[in-house]
């Protein structure tokens, strides 16, 4: 999808109301920030430059700031909240005066380049940021980046930046697979993973440390198989990404780690203790794009996106399930599901 053309960010208040002892809820636009001009104001209309293809957002874990980023403006813009001001643009735009940020590391798990940086340092580069999360304490911000700028088939490995939440600084920047469009982290604060749409990967991070100059990779984890890139340069690669791992969510204890198959259909689930594939039910909605843990800790809600639908089910009926599949393609328990139109 080519996301240049889109140039605004909306804000939009939830109010809810009693209706027939159910509870409904209501979106009311409050705020955009955008480059340019449009007919129909809103409350609060703010013009910032380097909005630019906003891809994501996250609030910090207190509340008080709000990250955007910028895919193709190759930033994070920060700004507090409920105030809405401007505090800080985050660049994502590397070069030799940054290397101490890349700990000498340009790939990891072998990860070949197909492409050559024009300056011959893969480490200098803009990179396109695309999610975020925050580690479990809150202490840092992750965002991965879609491709390096001159990676344009995106084969080669890409990135992730951690940005210190306090001093809004990023701290250090990791190698990645190949589009690494999503990071999770576990609940007991042991883990990052980061999942790859290009390879049917998942790279597991060590982050027990909580000093990220500590933080290592511990695990490859491969959904039945590694997709090799070697033939997709040119290639749309929301085509030719193979299992097009997309959302995930670890379980409430941080033992079992489920990843959206977008691609071809299906959710996967990993044993980290002994890093396994345990295998992947199938009997989902196609096309799952966002997973989420309720509060309960045990309903896992699945947006499934060409579909439309939303889907939910005990995640420990999941894990039953994926702990006989022993690495097979499997059915699972039955969802529940919701028709809520194509694009969820």
């Amino acid at each position: 999808m080519d996301y240049r053309g889109l140039f605004c960010f909306f804000i939009f208040i939830a109010s809810a109301q009693a209706q027939n002892q159910t509870e409904s809820v209501r979106l009311i636009p409050h705020a955009r920030i955008s480059q340019g001009k449009f007919s129909q104001k809103l409350p609060i209309e703010i013009k910032d430059t380097e909005i630019y293809s906003p891809k994501s957002t996250r609030f910090s874990a207190d509340g008080k700031k709000l990250y955007i980023n910028s895919l193709e403006g190759g930033k994070t813009v920060v700004y507090s909240w409920p105030e809405l001001k401007k505090l800080k643009s985050i660049s994502h735009r590397f070069t030799a005066k940054n290397s101490g940020l890349f700990f000498g590391e340009s790939t990891v798990f072998n990860n070949p380049y197909f492409t050559q940086a024009p300056t011959g340092n893969p480490n200098q580069f803009m990179g396109k940021p695309v999610e975020s999360e925050l580690s479990a304490d809150g202490k840092y911000l992750w965002v991965p980046y879609y491709r390096r700028d001159w990676d344009l088939s995106g084969q080669s490995p890409s990135a992730v930046a951690i940005i210190d939440t306090e001093t809004d600084q990023i701290v250090r920047v990791m190698p990645t697979g190949p589009i690494p469009k999503y990071v999770v982290a576990s609940p007991d604060g042991r883990y990052m993973a980061i999942i790859h749409w290009g390879d049917n990967t998942v790279g597991l991070i060590d982050v027990s440390s909580n000093d990220p100059s500590r933080y290592q990779y511990v695990a490859q984890l491969t959904v039945e198989n590694k997709l090799d890139q070697s033939q997709f340069a040119g290639t749309d690669r929301d085509d030719t990404c193979g299992f097009c791992l997309r959302g995930s969510v670890f379980s409430a204890d941080s033992q079992y780690l489920i990843v959206g198959r977008m691609g071809q259909g299906g959710i996967a689930g990993f044993h980290i203790p002994s890093r396994t594939y345990l295998g992947s039910i199938m009997n989902i909605a196609s096309t799952p794009r966002h997973l989420v843990l309720a509060p309960d800790g045990d309903t896992l809600i699945v947006s499934s996106n060409w579909l439309g639908y939303v889907s939910k089910v005990s995640l420990q009926k999941v894990i039953a399930s994926l702990e006989s599949a022993r690495g097979k393609r499997i059915n699972g328990p039955r969802w529940q599901s919701v028709s809520v139109g194509k694009g969820a």
